[in-house]
């Protein structure tokens, strides 16, 4: 019996090998933004906040000459400041993940939609301490092909955003549309 398990072990060793493996493509993005809160839960917060992003993306669907399908995984930070003493300054950082789908294929000019579900921890300058919520966002957006690997990336993205706790029985939300630009390399 071990040496059965021994030669089937070898076997699969040395059919491994063998093979051609595939290396997945991946993409880096930068990004910074400008937000806009159109709906808040939280009294008085700041409507507009900007920050950044950085992203790693892999290739799930494409791989022969069809339209690439990337999923990806964000970790960005937002700050909106206060635009008087009667408003409450906000600082969100998020993380999660996305898809992508390019709906064109080679082109100097690649439309995209994407979707995510990211997990968000919300500050506000009233509160003590932070919360913890998720978020589902929708992006479109257009890649522009530049030189060699770079592309430059514009996408409007609207988020839906949920913050159960924060001391009450009932979760708050925030919505907002966001303006992105960014380098995928």
């Amino acid at each position: 019996m071990k040496t059965l398990l021994l030669v089937v072990f070898l076997s699969l060793i040395f059919s491994v090998q063998s093979q051609d493996f595939e290396i997945v493509p991946k993409q880096k993005t930068i990004e910074i933004g400008t937000s806009y809160v159109f709906h808040s839960g939280f009294e008085k917060t700041a409507a507009f906040s900007e920050g950044a992003s950085f992203d790693i993306a892999w290739l799930v669907s494409g791989f022969q000459n069809k339209r690439k399908v990337f999923i990806s995984i964000p970790l960005g930070f937002y700050r909106g400041a206060a635009a008087g003493s009667d408003t409450v300054s906000t600082s969100r950082m998020f993380y999660g993940w996305t898809i992508r789908h390019e709906l064109r294929k080679d082109k100097k000019m690649i439309p995209f939609l994407a979707y995510g579900l990211l997990l968000n921890q919300l500050w506000l300058s009233n509160t003590e301490g932070h919360g913890m919520g998720h978020e589902t966002r929708f992006d479109v957006g257009t890649d522009f092909k530049l030189s060699g690997v770079k592309v430059f990336t514009m996408h409007l993205s609207y988020s839906h955003a949920t913050f159960p706790a924060f001391g009450e029985t009932e979760s708050k939300t925030m919505d907002f549309f966001s303006l992105i630009a960014g380098l995928r390399f």
